[in-house]
């Protein structure tokens, strides 16, 4: 069961991040509602926190026994040492820095719940909470912290190209009318956006051709930087950045 769980769990995750990208893209493709991806989102939190729980067990007790069968480790052990010892150290170095990833996966959820409310549910959908714990508790503490940055970068790049996009759309859609269309459209827009400032909705970014608010989220980020995390999991943890803040060495 040892090796079972420390040699299989990353595959595990990979399965488990894929399988959600292809119900994601079901869902895309077909435009339905994605009650289904967040069902399988809530399962699979939990499934994930079980196997973090059980891989933490089983390091303990292989620990326990190890030490047990060495003629000089078994010292550490009761009768000869308080059992407070081997509990401190398993703690330290196997449950430790779960717990620091499960309590980082609860403050970005209900970071992101907050923020969301505050601004009348503008940036995320429903799903982006459950979606960037569930990659919190994958990917594990440090590894979270290139995660989050990756989501970001992303983030922010993906939202550059898309204003860019949308002004240059603009300028050529302005530089094919009239002067008198330009002018009739320009105060057009001089009230519209009186009327945009005075309406509750007007912190939400807008189309300039439609004047709809654009939804800018992390949506499809979510599950592809997690994959990549996963899949580069042994190349990450050997960066310095990444060494500075494990919990041991």
């Amino acid at each position: 069961m040892y090796f079972f769980f420390l040699k299989k769990l990353n595959l595990i995750y990979i399965l488990l991040v894929i399988f959600l990208l292809v119900v994601q893209l079901k869902e895309t493709i077909t435009k339905t509602k994605k009650h289904q991806l967040l069902r399988f989102l809530k399962i699979f939190i939990v499934i994930v926190f079980i196997l973090n729980i059980l891989v933490s067990f089983t390091k303990t007790l292989a620990t326990y026994f190890s030490w047990k069968s060495d003629s000089l480790s078994k010292h550490l052990l009761p009768p000869d040492t308080s059992i407070s010892y081997f509990l401190g150290y398993s703690f330290l170095h196997y449950f430790f820095a779960l717990l620091i990833t499960i309590l980082f996966a609860l403050l970005v959820f209900f970071t992101l719940k907050k923020f969301n409310q505050k601004f009348e549910e503008t940036f995320f959908y429903d799903e982006e909470p459950y979606l960037a714990s569930f990659g919190i508790l994958t990917v594990g503490w440090p590894n979270c912290l290139i995660y989050l940055i990756l989501i970001l970068f992303l983030g922010v790049l993906f939202h550059f190209v898309l204003y860019l996009g949308r002004g240059l759309a603009c300028l050529l859609s302005r530089s094919h009318r009239s002067p008198d269309e330009i002018g009739s459209r320009q105060r057009r827009d001089r009230q519209d956006e009186i009327q945009r400032l005075r309406a509750a909705g007007a912190r939400r970014p807008r189309s300039c051709e439609t004047n709809k608010p654009i939804r800018l989220s992390l949506l499809y980020f979510w599950l592809p930087c997690a994959l990549l995390v996963l899949l580069l999991n042994d190349i990450i943890s050997k960066w310095p950045l990444i060494q500075y803040f494990k919990i041991v060495s």
